[in-house]
Protein backbone atom coordinates (compact mmCIF):
# COMPACT_ATOMS: atom_id res chain seq x y z
CA UNK A 1 0.00 0.00 0.00
CA UNK A 2 1.50 3.22 -0.85
CA UNK A 3 0.15 6.52 1.11
CA UNK A 4 0.66 10.19 0.31
CA UNK A 5 -0.31 12.76 3.31
CA UNK A 6 -0.56 16.66 2.68
CA UNK A 7 -0.88 18.71 4.77
CA UNK A 8 -0.75 23.21 4.55
CA UNK A 9 -2.13 25.98 5.29
CA UNK A 10 -5.44 27.35 3.02
CA UNK A 11 -4.53 31.05 1.79
CA UNK A 12 -6.98 33.25 2.98
CA UNK A 13 -8.51 35.51 -0.17
CA UNK A 14 -9.79 32.35 -1.47
CA UNK A 15 -12.17 32.31 1.57
CA UNK A 16 -12.83 36.13 1.65
CA UNK A 17 -14.33 35.44 -2.04
CA UNK A 18 -16.80 32.65 -0.09
CA UNK A 19 -17.64 35.41 2.26
CA UNK A 20 -18.05 38.15 -0.67
CA UNK A 21 -20.44 35.56 -2.79
CA UNK A 22 -22.70 34.77 0.50
CA UNK A 23 -22.90 38.50 1.22
CA UNK A 24 -25.15 38.56 4.22
CA UNK A 25 -23.57 39.20 7.73
CA UNK A 26 -26.11 38.07 10.05
CA UNK A 27 -26.46 34.50 11.62
CA UNK A 28 -28.00 32.89 8.81
CA UNK A 29 -25.28 34.18 6.34
CA UNK A 30 -22.74 32.74 8.92
CA UNK A 31 -24.73 28.87 8.51
CA UNK A 32 -24.96 29.46 4.54
CA UNK A 33 -21.27 29.93 4.77
CA UNK A 34 -20.40 27.25 6.10
CA UNK A 35 -22.57 24.91 4.08
CA UNK A 36 -20.99 26.61 0.77
CA UNK A 37 -17.56 26.23 2.12
CA UNK A 38 -18.14 22.07 2.78
CA UNK A 39 -20.06 22.12 -1.14
CA UNK A 40 -17.34 23.98 -2.65
CA UNK A 41 -14.36 22.02 -0.98
CA UNK A 42 -16.91 19.03 -2.11
CA UNK A 43 -15.82 19.72 -5.67
CA UNK A 44 -19.06 18.63 -7.04
CA UNK A 45 -19.25 14.65 -5.15
CA UNK A 46 -22.76 15.41 -4.77
CA UNK A 47 -24.66 14.18 -6.70
CA UNK A 48 -21.57 12.80 -8.97
CA UNK A 49 -20.87 9.19 -10.03
CA UNK A 50 -18.04 6.81 -10.99
CA UNK A 51 -16.95 5.33 -13.97
CA UNK A 52 -17.60 1.55 -14.11
CA UNK A 53 -16.26 -0.98 -15.86
CA UNK A 54 -13.36 -3.61 -15.63
CA UNK A 55 -9.95 -3.45 -16.62
CA UNK A 56 -7.60 -2.54 -19.51
CA UNK A 57 -6.29 -6.14 -20.36
CA UNK A 58 -10.53 -7.22 -20.51
CA UNK A 59 -11.25 -4.11 -22.44
CA UNK A 60 -8.38 -4.36 -24.79
CA UNK A 61 -6.74 -8.22 -24.80
CA UNK A 62 -3.13 -9.03 -23.70
CA UNK A 63 -0.30 -10.25 -26.18
CA UNK A 64 -0.10 -9.35 -29.94
CA UNK A 65 -0.74 -12.90 -30.76
CA UNK A 66 -3.85 -13.72 -29.34
CA UNK A 67 -5.25 -9.86 -29.61
CA UNK A 68 -4.82 -10.43 -33.10
CA UNK A 69 -6.88 -13.53 -33.24
CA UNK A 70 -9.56 -11.70 -31.58
CA UNK A 71 -8.81 -13.05 -28.22
CA UNK A 72 -10.24 -16.23 -29.02
CA UNK A 73 -7.20 -17.34 -27.17
CA UNK A 74 -8.77 -20.07 -24.42
CA UNK A 75 -7.51 -23.04 -25.71
CA UNK A 76 -4.59 -22.09 -27.12
CA UNK A 77 -3.33 -20.10 -24.81
CA UNK A 78 0.23 -21.65 -23.62
CA UNK A 79 2.96 -18.46 -23.09
CA UNK A 80 2.65 -16.00 -20.12
CA UNK A 81 -0.99 -14.60 -21.86
CA UNK A 82 -2.13 -17.93 -20.58
CA UNK A 83 -2.29 -15.69 -17.04
CA UNK A 84 -5.78 -13.81 -18.66
CA UNK A 85 -7.20 -16.29 -21.22
CA UNK A 86 -6.96 -19.78 -19.44
CA UNK A 87 -4.52 -20.33 -16.41
CA UNK A 88 -4.51 -24.02 -17.32
CA UNK A 89 -2.26 -23.43 -20.19
CA UNK A 90 1.08 -21.81 -18.52
CA UNK A 91 1.85 -25.59 -17.90
CA UNK A 92 0.70 -26.84 -21.06
CA UNK A 93 4.58 -26.18 -22.38
CA UNK A 94 7.55 -27.52 -21.05
CA UNK A 95 9.86 -23.77 -21.61
CA UNK A 96 10.72 -21.12 -19.49
CA UNK A 97 8.77 -18.21 -21.28
CA UNK A 98 9.76 -14.43 -20.72
CA UNK A 99 7.56 -12.31 -23.22
CA UNK A 100 7.42 -8.25 -22.97
CA UNK A 101 5.70 -6.05 -24.79
CA UNK A 102 3.94 -2.47 -25.48
CA UNK A 103 0.21 -1.45 -26.45
CA UNK A 104 -2.03 1.64 -27.18
CA UNK A 105 -5.13 1.86 -27.91
CA UNK A 106 -6.53 5.42 -29.22
CA UNK A 107 -10.63 5.99 -28.58
CA UNK A 108 -12.40 7.95 -30.85
CA UNK A 109 -16.19 8.52 -29.23
CA UNK A 110 -18.58 10.63 -29.70
CA UNK A 111 -22.09 12.54 -28.17
CA UNK A 112 -24.25 13.52 -31.31
CA UNK A 113 -20.92 13.50 -33.37
CA UNK A 114 -19.09 15.27 -30.68
CA UNK A 115 -15.44 13.39 -29.79
CA UNK A 116 -16.47 13.23 -25.47
CA UNK A 117 -12.35 12.66 -25.08
CA UNK A 118 -12.27 9.48 -23.49
CA UNK A 119 -8.49 9.06 -22.67
CA UNK A 120 -5.65 7.10 -24.61
CA UNK A 121 -4.80 3.75 -22.82
CA UNK A 122 -0.99 2.58 -23.58
CA UNK A 123 1.63 0.77 -21.78
CA UNK A 124 4.08 -1.60 -21.10
CA UNK A 125 3.30 -5.45 -20.90
CA UNK A 126 5.33 -8.05 -19.52
CA UNK A 127 4.89 -12.15 -18.65
CA UNK A 128 6.54 -15.09 -17.06
CA UNK A 129 6.41 -18.57 -16.91
CA UNK A 130 8.27 -20.92 -14.53
CA UNK A 131 7.72 -24.73 -15.36
CA UNK A 132 8.69 -27.16 -12.49
CA UNK A 133 8.58 -31.15 -11.49
CA UNK A 134 7.97 -33.07 -8.47
CA UNK A 135 9.02 -36.78 -9.56
CA UNK A 136 5.98 -37.10 -12.62
CA UNK A 137 3.91 -33.78 -11.35
CA UNK A 138 4.14 -31.34 -13.90
CA UNK A 139 3.69 -28.05 -12.79
CA UNK A 140 4.17 -24.12 -13.52
CA UNK A 141 4.02 -20.78 -11.99
CA UNK A 142 3.03 -17.80 -14.11
CA UNK A 143 2.44 -13.73 -13.72
CA UNK A 144 1.68 -11.52 -16.40
CA UNK A 145 1.04 -7.43 -15.70
CA UNK A 146 0.10 -4.73 -17.65
CA UNK A 147 1.79 -1.26 -16.30
CA UNK A 148 0.37 1.87 -17.70
CA UNK A 149 3.26 5.05 -18.88
CA UNK A 150 0.52 7.59 -17.89
CA UNK A 151 -1.00 6.85 -14.36
CA UNK A 152 -1.04 3.86 -12.33
CA UNK A 153 -4.38 3.93 -10.81
CA UNK A 154 -7.82 6.69 -11.44
CA UNK A 155 -10.35 8.37 -10.00
CA UNK A 156 -12.96 9.76 -11.86
CA UNK A 157 -16.77 11.40 -10.79
CA UNK A 158 -18.76 13.25 -12.95
CA UNK A 159 -22.36 14.66 -12.84
CA UNK A 160 -25.23 11.56 -12.26
CA UNK A 161 -26.75 12.86 -15.50
CA UNK A 162 -23.83 13.21 -17.72
CA UNK A 163 -23.88 10.84 -20.61
CA UNK A 164 -20.81 8.99 -20.28
CA UNK A 165 -19.05 5.65 -22.07
CA UNK A 166 -19.00 3.11 -18.95
CA UNK A 167 -17.45 0.64 -20.87
CA UNK A 168 -14.04 2.50 -21.32
CA UNK A 169 -14.16 5.73 -19.64
CA UNK A 170 -12.34 5.24 -16.19
CA UNK A 171 -12.07 1.58 -17.23
CA UNK A 172 -8.35 0.98 -18.29
CA UNK A 173 -6.51 3.64 -16.06
CA UNK A 174 -4.77 1.17 -13.54
CA UNK A 175 -2.31 -1.77 -13.02
CA UNK A 176 -3.27 -5.08 -14.34
CA UNK A 177 -1.59 -8.08 -12.30
CA UNK A 178 -2.61 -11.70 -12.40
CA UNK A 179 -0.52 -14.62 -10.73
CA UNK A 180 -1.61 -18.21 -11.50
CA UNK A 181 -0.72 -21.99 -10.32
CA UNK A 182 -1.21 -24.75 -12.96
CA UNK A 183 -0.60 -28.70 -12.77
CA UNK A 184 -0.89 -31.63 -15.18
CA UNK A 185 -3.45 -33.86 -13.97
CA UNK A 186 -3.10 -36.41 -16.92
CA UNK A 187 -1.17 -35.91 -20.11
CA UNK A 188 -3.20 -33.66 -22.59
CA UNK A 189 -5.42 -32.30 -19.33
CA UNK A 190 -4.14 -29.27 -17.64
CA UNK A 191 -5.89 -27.25 -14.68
CA UNK A 192 -4.78 -23.87 -13.28
CA UNK A 193 -6.10 -21.04 -10.62
CA UNK A 194 -5.12 -18.03 -9.65
CA UNK A 195 -5.83 -14.69 -8.61
CA UNK A 196 -5.30 -10.99 -10.65
CA UNK A 197 -5.04 -8.00 -8.42
CA UNK A 198 -6.09 -4.50 -9.61
CA UNK A 199 -5.25 -1.23 -8.09
CA UNK A 200 -7.89 1.72 -6.59
CA UNK A 201 -7.06 4.87 -5.08
CA UNK A 202 -8.89 5.67 -2.32
CA UNK A 203 -9.09 9.72 -0.39
CA UNK A 204 -10.13 11.75 2.01
CA UNK A 205 -9.72 15.66 2.27
CA UNK A 206 -10.41 17.60 5.72
CA UNK A 207 -10.47 21.14 6.08
CA UNK A 208 -10.17 22.22 10.12
CA UNK A 209 -9.50 25.74 11.57
CA UNK A 210 -11.11 28.66 12.79
CA UNK A 211 -12.64 31.31 10.07
CA UNK A 212 -13.62 35.14 10.99
CA UNK A 213 -16.44 36.90 9.92
CA UNK A 214 -17.95 38.91 8.09
CA UNK A 215 -14.12 39.86 7.05
CA UNK A 216 -12.65 36.09 6.52
CA UNK A 217 -8.92 37.06 5.30
CA UNK A 218 -8.51 39.14 8.82
CA UNK A 219 -7.62 36.40 11.30
CA UNK A 220 -8.75 33.00 9.48
CA UNK A 221 -6.58 30.09 10.81
CA UNK A 222 -7.44 27.09 8.04
CA UNK A 223 -5.79 23.68 7.29
CA UNK A 224 -6.25 21.30 4.73
CA UNK A 225 -4.86 17.40 5.27
CA UNK A 226 -5.21 15.22 2.04
CA UNK A 227 -4.95 11.72 2.86
CA UNK A 228 -4.39 9.08 -0.25
CA UNK A 229 -4.28 5.81 -0.67
CA UNK A 230 -3.29 3.31 -3.28
CA UNK A 231 -4.54 -0.36 -2.80
CA UNK A 232 -4.78 -3.55 -4.27
CA UNK A 233 -7.81 -5.66 -4.34
CA UNK A 234 -8.57 -8.96 -5.96
CA UNK A 235 -11.12 -11.89 -7.62
CA UNK A 236 -10.38 -15.24 -8.68
CA UNK A 237 -9.81 -16.91 -11.95
CA UNK A 238 -9.62 -20.66 -12.76
CA UNK A 239 -9.30 -22.70 -15.96
CA UNK A 240 -9.17 -25.94 -17.70
CA UNK A 241 -7.43 -27.24 -20.71
CA UNK A 242 -7.63 -30.24 -22.68
CA UNK A 243 -5.66 -31.54 -25.78
CA UNK A 244 -7.42 -34.84 -26.59
CA UNK A 245 -5.54 -34.80 -30.11
CA UNK A 246 -2.83 -32.99 -31.86
CA UNK A 247 -4.98 -31.37 -33.89
CA UNK A 248 -8.03 -30.67 -31.39
CA UNK A 249 -7.82 -28.62 -27.77
CA UNK A 250 -10.85 -27.63 -25.76
CA UNK A 251 -10.64 -24.53 -22.97
CA UNK A 252 -12.83 -23.56 -20.06
CA UNK A 253 -12.58 -20.47 -18.12
CA UNK A 254 -14.03 -18.88 -15.10
CA UNK A 255 -13.29 -15.39 -14.19
CA UNK A 256 -15.29 -14.20 -10.67
CA UNK A 257 -16.98 -10.85 -10.46
CA UNK A 258 -15.05 -7.87 -9.24
CA UNK A 259 -16.85 -4.91 -7.77
CA UNK A 260 -14.60 -1.75 -6.14
CA UNK A 261 -16.44 0.95 -4.52
CA UNK A 262 -15.20 4.26 -4.32
CA UNK A 263 -15.55 5.83 -1.14
CA UNK A 264 -14.68 9.60 -0.91
CA UNK A 265 -14.86 11.74 1.86
CA UNK A 266 -15.01 15.28 2.46
CA UNK A 267 -15.08 16.86 6.26
CA UNK A 268 -15.01 20.46 7.74
CA UNK A 269 -14.21 21.00 11.46
CA UNK A 270 -13.75 24.69 13.17
CA UNK A 271 -14.88 27.36 14.61
CA UNK A 272 -16.79 31.04 13.42
CA UNK A 273 -15.37 33.89 15.41
CA UNK A 274 -16.08 37.20 15.36
CA UNK A 275 -13.58 39.89 13.62
CA UNK A 276 -11.64 41.84 16.13
CA UNK A 277 -12.29 40.33 19.34
CA UNK A 278 -15.79 40.00 18.43
CA UNK A 279 -15.86 36.46 20.56
CA UNK A 280 -16.85 33.05 19.00
CA UNK A 281 -20.51 33.19 17.18
CA UNK A 282 -19.88 28.82 16.34
CA UNK A 283 -17.92 26.27 18.11
CA UNK A 284 -17.08 22.91 16.67
CA UNK A 285 -18.91 23.40 13.62
CA UNK A 286 -18.92 20.34 11.61
CA UNK A 287 -19.63 19.17 7.67
CA UNK A 288 -19.28 15.77 6.91
CA UNK A 289 -20.09 14.02 3.72
CA UNK A 290 -18.98 10.73 2.46
CA UNK A 291 -19.61 9.27 -1.38
CA UNK A 292 -20.34 5.80 -1.79
CA UNK A 293 -19.96 4.65 -5.70
CA UNK A 294 -19.04 1.95 -7.99
CA UNK A 295 -15.80 3.14 -9.47
CA UNK A 296 -14.80 -0.19 -11.14
CA UNK A 297 -17.35 -3.36 -12.07
CA UNK A 298 -16.31 -6.56 -14.01
CA UNK A 299 -19.10 -9.42 -14.49
CA UNK A 300 -18.74 -12.81 -13.62
CA UNK A 301 -17.69 -14.47 -16.71
CA UNK A 302 -17.24 -18.48 -18.35
CA UNK A 303 -15.57 -18.61 -21.50
CA UNK A 304 -15.70 -22.29 -23.59
CA UNK A 305 -12.91 -22.41 -25.81
CA UNK A 306 -12.47 -24.84 -29.42
CA UNK A 307 -9.61 -24.47 -31.20
CA UNK A 308 -8.55 -26.83 -34.37
CA UNK A 309 -5.54 -27.38 -36.66
CA UNK A 310 -6.81 -29.11 -39.69
CA UNK A 311 -3.80 -28.80 -41.13
CA UNK A 312 0.35 -28.25 -40.41
CA UNK A 313 -0.09 -24.42 -41.50
CA UNK A 314 -3.83 -23.72 -40.37
CA UNK A 315 -5.35 -22.68 -36.68
CA UNK A 316 -8.76 -21.44 -36.12
CA UNK A 317 -10.26 -20.69 -32.66
CA UNK A 318 -13.34 -20.31 -31.36
CA UNK A 319 -14.68 -18.88 -28.04
CA UNK A 320 -18.07 -18.73 -26.73
CA UNK A 321 -18.25 -15.55 -23.76
CA UNK A 322 -20.80 -15.62 -21.34
CA UNK A 323 -20.83 -12.15 -19.16
CA UNK A 324 -23.31 -11.55 -16.10
CA UNK A 325 -23.71 -8.36 -16.54
CA UNK A 326 -27.47 -8.54 -14.68
CA UNK A 327 -25.61 -8.04 -11.59
CA UNK A 328 -24.25 -4.37 -12.14
CA UNK A 329 -24.00 -2.07 -9.98
CA UNK A 330 -25.24 1.50 -11.17
CA UNK A 331 -22.42 3.77 -10.38
CA UNK A 332 -23.92 6.85 -9.72
CA UNK A 333 -23.15 8.59 -5.57
CA UNK A 334 -25.07 7.30 -2.82
CA UNK A 335 -24.55 10.04 0.02
CA UNK A 336 -24.47 9.88 4.17
CA UNK A 337 -24.27 13.12 5.52
CA UNK A 338 -23.76 14.63 9.14
CA UNK A 339 -24.16 18.80 9.76
CA UNK A 340 -23.39 20.19 13.16
CA UNK A 341 -23.74 24.14 13.45
CA UNK A 342 -25.49 24.11 17.33
CA UNK A 343 -28.26 26.47 17.26
CA UNK A 344 -27.98 27.12 13.81
CA UNK A 345 -29.49 24.05 12.95
CA UNK A 346 -32.92 24.92 12.24
CA UNK A 347 -31.88 27.27 9.52
CA UNK A 348 -30.24 24.96 6.85
CA UNK A 349 -32.29 22.47 4.87
CA UNK A 350 -29.40 21.06 2.95
CA UNK A 351 -32.37 18.60 1.27
CA UNK A 352 -31.25 14.71 0.47
CA UNK A 353 -30.77 12.85 -2.63
CA UNK A 354 -32.38 9.68 -3.76
CA UNK A 355 -30.44 6.40 -4.27
CA UNK A 356 -29.32 6.13 -8.24
CA UNK A 357 -31.95 3.61 -9.79
CA UNK A 358 -30.89 0.27 -10.78
CA UNK A 359 -29.17 0.05 -14.17
CA UNK A 360 -31.38 -2.82 -15.69
CA UNK A 361 -28.30 -4.28 -17.54
CA UNK A 362 -28.63 -7.85 -19.15
CA UNK A 363 -26.62 -10.98 -19.47
CA UNK A 364 -24.78 -11.09 -22.56
CA UNK A 365 -23.42 -13.70 -24.81
CA UNK A 366 -19.96 -12.76 -26.83
CA UNK A 367 -18.67 -14.95 -29.75
CA UNK A 368 -14.73 -14.63 -30.76
CA UNK A 369 -13.01 -16.15 -34.15
CA UNK A 370 -9.30 -16.48 -34.61
CA UNK A 371 -7.55 -17.65 -37.23
CA UNK A 372 -3.77 -18.12 -37.95
CA UNK A 373 -2.08 -19.25 -41.27
CA UNK A 374 1.67 -20.20 -41.47
CA UNK A 375 2.57 -18.40 -44.81
CA UNK A 376 6.18 -18.83 -44.84
CA UNK A 377 8.25 -21.83 -43.22
CA UNK A 378 11.82 -22.84 -43.31
CA UNK A 379 14.79 -23.89 -40.41
CA UNK A 380 15.68 -20.12 -40.04
CA UNK A 381 12.04 -18.13 -39.81
CA UNK A 382 8.37 -18.98 -39.50
CA UNK A 383 6.06 -16.24 -40.60
CA UNK A 384 2.25 -16.37 -39.39
CA UNK A 385 -0.86 -13.83 -40.76
CA UNK A 386 -3.47 -13.48 -38.41
CA UNK A 387 -7.00 -12.53 -38.13
CA UNK A 388 -9.65 -12.69 -35.78
CA UNK A 389 -13.62 -10.79 -35.67
CA UNK A 390 -15.67 -10.23 -32.12
CA UNK A 391 -18.86 -9.73 -31.73
CA UNK A 392 -19.80 -7.94 -28.08
CA UNK A 393 -23.54 -6.90 -27.67
CA UNK A 394 -24.16 -4.46 -25.58
CA UNK A 395 -25.49 -5.01 -21.69
CA UNK A 396 -27.18 -1.74 -21.37
CA UNK A 397 -30.31 -0.72 -22.48
CA UNK A 398 -31.69 2.86 -24.13
CA UNK A 399 -31.06 5.41 -21.68
CA UNK A 400 -34.58 7.17 -21.53
CA UNK A 401 -34.94 8.23 -17.89
CA UNK A 402 -33.79 11.37 -16.86
CA UNK A 403 -31.60 10.29 -13.91
CA UNK A 404 -29.49 7.62 -15.89
CA UNK A 405 -27.33 8.18 -18.89
CA UNK A 406 -24.86 4.80 -18.88
CA UNK A 407 -23.87 5.09 -22.59
CA UNK A 408 -23.10 1.27 -24.43
CA UNK A 409 -23.55 0.41 -28.00
CA UNK A 410 -23.00 -3.11 -29.86
CA UNK A 411 -19.28 -3.48 -30.59
CA UNK A 412 -17.78 -4.72 -33.98
CA UNK A 413 -14.06 -5.95 -33.52
CA UNK A 414 -11.67 -6.34 -35.89
CA UNK A 415 -7.97 -7.55 -35.80
CA UNK A 416 -5.08 -8.64 -37.82
CA UNK A 417 -1.38 -9.05 -37.37
CA UNK A 418 1.85 -10.88 -38.19
CA UNK A 419 4.43 -12.78 -36.36
CA UNK A 420 7.65 -13.48 -36.82
CA UNK A 421 9.81 -16.82 -35.20
CA UNK A 422 13.15 -16.96 -35.79
CA UNK A 423 15.57 -19.28 -34.95
CA UNK A 424 19.57 -19.43 -34.19
CA UNK A 425 19.61 -15.81 -32.73
CA UNK A 426 22.56 -16.26 -30.79
CA UNK A 427 24.40 -19.31 -29.30
CA UNK A 428 23.07 -18.76 -25.80
CA UNK A 429 19.08 -19.31 -27.04
CA UNK A 430 18.16 -22.55 -28.43
CA UNK A 431 14.59 -21.77 -28.64
CA UNK A 432 12.55 -19.43 -31.42
CA UNK A 433 12.23 -15.99 -30.51
CA UNK A 434 8.95 -14.81 -31.45
CA UNK A 435 8.32 -11.25 -32.40
CA UNK A 436 4.49 -10.28 -32.99
CA UNK A 437 2.48 -7.17 -34.56
CA UNK A 438 -1.36 -6.45 -34.27
CA UNK A 439 -3.34 -3.87 -35.00
CA UNK A 440 -7.07 -3.81 -34.02
CA UNK A 441 -10.46 -1.60 -35.19
CA UNK A 442 -13.25 -1.76 -33.31
CA UNK A 443 -16.40 -0.20 -33.55
CA UNK A 444 -19.30 1.65 -31.54
CA UNK A 445 -22.49 0.35 -33.70
CA UNK A 446 -24.32 3.63 -33.46
CA UNK A 447 -27.42 4.09 -30.93
CA UNK A 448 -30.17 6.90 -30.38
CA UNK A 449 -31.25 7.26 -26.90
CA UNK A 450 -34.59 8.50 -27.01
CA UNK A 451 -35.70 10.21 -23.26
CA UNK A 452 -39.34 10.10 -22.09
CA UNK A 453 -39.45 13.15 -20.44
CA UNK A 454 -39.80 15.80 -23.05
CA UNK A 455 -38.20 18.53 -20.60
CA UNK A 456 -35.00 16.04 -19.72
CA UNK A 457 -32.09 18.10 -18.91
CA UNK A 458 -29.89 16.54 -21.25
CA UNK A 459 -32.18 15.37 -24.52
CA UNK A 460 -32.17 12.66 -26.80
CA UNK A 461 -28.90 11.97 -28.15
CA UNK A 462 -26.88 9.38 -30.45
CA UNK A 463 -23.78 7.76 -29.36
CA UNK A 464 -21.01 6.58 -31.54
CA UNK A 465 -17.22 5.74 -32.26
CA UNK A 466 -14.16 3.49 -32.45
CA UNK A 467 -11.46 2.63 -30.69
CA UNK A 468 -8.33 2.38 -32.82
CA UNK A 469 -5.45 -0.70 -30.90
CA UNK A 470 -1.86 -1.57 -31.96
CA UNK A 471 0.96 -3.29 -30.26
CA UNK A 472 4.38 -5.47 -30.09
CA UNK A 473 5.14 -8.44 -28.27
CA UNK A 474 8.66 -9.84 -27.82
CA UNK A 475 8.93 -14.18 -26.75
CA UNK A 476 11.85 -15.48 -25.74
CA UNK A 477 11.82 -19.54 -24.43
CA UNK A 478 14.67 -21.29 -22.10
CA UNK A 479 14.94 -25.02 -21.39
Amino acid sequence: MVRRRESHLISTPGLVGLVDLVGLVDLVGLVGLVGLVGLVGLVGLVGLTGDARANPVDAFGISSRAIAMGGAYTALANDSSANYYNPAGIVARKDLCLDIGYQIAVPTLRLNGYDVGVDHTRGLTAGLVAPGAIGPMRFAFGVVMFLPDERISRVRAMPRVQPRFVYYDNRTQRIYLSTNLAVQIIPGLFVGAGVTFMSRTQGDLEISGRISFPDAEAESDMRLDLDVDLKALRYLQAGILWEPLKWLSVGLVFRDEFVLEMEQGFRITGDVVGQDGGGTILRDGLFDLTSLSTNLYQPRQVVFGVAVMPSGRWTVSMDMVWAQWSRFINPGSRLEMEVELGTFNDLVDIGSQPNPPAALFRDTWSPRLGVEFLAYQSNRAVIAVRGGYVFEPSPAPEQTSRSMNLVDNHKHHLSAGVGFSLSNLLPVMDRPVDLDFHFAYLHQQRRLHRKVDPVDPVGDYTADGYVLSAGVTLKMRFR
